[in-house]
């Protein structure tokens, strides 16, 4: 049986490259990313993966993009440095309860594995 993975902030450089490399490996791939978001990075890929446009916040949407996935990536920042520093309430709001919402609905969904990567810029 085929794996499945969903990419969450897939349209990304780093994400479009994984979605390459699983999709080389064989898995099924699944690329999760903001509405109306830049698809430069991943237009050879939209006939090969299902793409999600949705709100990472947004309960209804996480969770219906993570039916019946294996693997999640997780590549999502809703903030940039210098925002996050603007307004550090909407950071930790956006980034810190939005990642503990999903990993929440990853043991819901019975996700095996999670993999989250954040860029020194999101981190600091």
């Amino acid at each position: 049986m085929q794996k499945k993975c969903i990419i969450l902030g897939g349209a990304g450089f780093i994400g479009s490259h994984l979605a390459d490399l699983l999709l080389q490996k064989g898995y099924e791939v699944i690329i999760f990313d903001k509405i109306n978001c830049f698809k430069g990075n991943i237009e050879h890929l939209l006939k090969k993966v299902k793409f999600i446009e949705g709100d990472f916040n947004n309960d209804i949407d996480l969770k219906n993009a993570l039916k019946g996935v294996d693997y999640v990536y997780h590549f999502v920042s809703t903030t940039l440095p210098q925002s996050s520093n603007l307004n550090p309430f909407y950071d930790v709001e956006s980034n810190v309860l939005g990642s503990i919402k999903l990993f929440q609905e990853c043991i819901n969904q019975s996700i095996k594995k999670i993999v989250f990567l954040s860029s020194g810029g999101t981190v600091y």
